[in-house]
């Protein structure tokens, strides 16, 4: 090794570690994922489980997603089943526990926050042809480990902020606001126990809570499954 050549490597050993920038985060995040042509492969989810608020029992809880922007709840408590849907561009509900045995179209504030869920491909894949910007925050600690704190502003100006672990890169935590009533209130909801799914890594464990309240929410799923059929009506008003 020559004069020149030590210098460089002692120069190099002696420079900080690469600083990530928004772009890495974003592609090791997919990749982890399960990489992006598989997540623009999937056309359908249902997901089947539980779910639970503060001390209540709850009871079971079914999510179906399909491209683009449907999305159908169904939640048994009771004796009774919920519904609430969206074509992704109208939306209704059936909520016999208020009275309302027959559909009831949804309020536009519904719609939106039902518009974050039904893109489960998220914010960050595609973010550029979405609209949406993108700036890191830092490096922070969520329930004791090390995440990377993204800021992603919607193209309507929501801003929502997603925590990306800095070790496996799958999203820790969301948090945002929530619409309804003409009121906006703060949630977050942690993810927990990933698991593959046809190579797409699924999120079956989801705590949320409002800060600043007593009021928390649960669910955990049983089973998930990727491009399943799933007939449109399902997400139309009977």
């Amino acid at each position: 090794m020559n004069h020149r050549s030590a210098a460089v490597m002692l120069l190099l050993s002696a420079a900080p570690l690469h600083a990530q920038t928004t772009e890495e985060i974003v592609a090791r995040n997919i990749a982890a994922r399960g990489g992006a042509e598989r997540l623009h492969a999937v056309q359908t989810q249902r997901l089947v489980g539980q779910i639970s608020f503060g001390g209540d029992p709850g009871g079971r809880f079914v999510v179906e997603l399909k491209r683009p922007g449907k999305m159908r709840n169904e939640l048994a408590v009771q004796g009774q089943t919920i519904i609430q849907a969206t074509d992704g561009a109208k939306g209704w509900v059936v909520n016999p526990l208020n009275g309302n045995s027959e559909p009831q179209p949804l309020s536009t504030e519904v719609l939106h926050n039902l518009a974050g869920g039904a893109d489960f491909e998220g914010p960050l894949l595609d973010h550029g042809r979405k609209g949406n910007t993108l700036q890191l925050l830092g490096k922070v600690e969520v329930e004791g480990r090390a995440a990377w704190k993204l800021k992603v502003t919607l193209p309507d100006s929501t801003v929502r902020y997603d925590y990306i672990d800095a070790e496996s890169y799958l999203e820790d935590k969301w948090e945002g606001t929530l619409r309804n009533n003409g009121r906006e209130f703060a949630v977050e909801t942690f993810f927990h126990d990933y698991r593959a799914v046809e190579g797409v890594m699924i999120s079956f464990l989801l705590n949320s809570d409002t800060p600043g309240t007593s009021a928390t929410q649960r669910i955990v799923f049983d089973s998930a499954a990727v491009n399943l059929p799933i007939a449109d009506e399902r997400f139309e008003s009977p």
